[in-house]
């Protein structure tokens, strides 16, 4: 019998999906190499332990919201409406990883310094790009925390943000 071939992206891929789809629970290492028609053992050579496997999710999940937080910014486009398309998709990307964040935030203090930082520092690249375009001088580190506020409890209580948060977003930059 041929041995399938499978790669370390393939088995974060697929990570990412059943978290996404059936929740954090579901993703196991026998799940994933199930779902990969591989051995449990095939995965366990590319990750050691479970958390392993979800850092590389989890900063997989992140360079993939970045990048389009990024194509978004370097779009011509009013700050507000940008604003918005950036606030949404990093509502949505949360609510997708499905408590991901929380669970390695929850277990790992390293990776709760590192992973916040790897977030926040390229969070603040984005709006400052943002802010230069449009000729707006302000505290960058006060938009970025009042962003994540938003997002947040928008992804934790699983709806949108309300016209109040948007004037209110509208008054701090202008």
């Amino acid at each position: 019998m041929r041995k399938k071939i499978v790669s370390k992206e393939a088995i974060i891929v697929m990570a990412e999906e059943l978290i996404k789809t059936e929740g954090l629970g579901k993703c196991s290492m026998r799940r994933i190499a199930k779902e990969l028609g591989i051995a449990a053992g095939t995965v366990y050579n590319y990750f050691e332990t479970r958390e392993e496997l979800l850092r590389h999710v989890f900063m997989h999940s992140w360079e993939k919201t970045i990048k389009d937080a990024n194509s978004v910014a370097d779009r011509e486009q009013d700050i507000i409406q940008g604003l918005k398309e950036i606030v949404e998709l990093l509502r949505r990307d949360i609510h997708n990883r499905n408590g991901l964040g929380r669970e390695l935030m929850n277990h790992s203090s390293s990776f709760q310094i590192s992973g916040k930082e790897y977030i926040r520092k390229n969070i603040i690249r984005i709006l400052t790009k943002m802010l230069k375009r449009n000729g707006i001088e302000m505290n960058v580190d006060k938009l970025a925390k009042w962003i994540f506020l938003i997002v947040l409890d928008t992804a934790i209580n699983n709806e949108m943000m309300d016209e109040t948060d948007w004037i209110r977003l509208e008054r701090l930059i202008r």
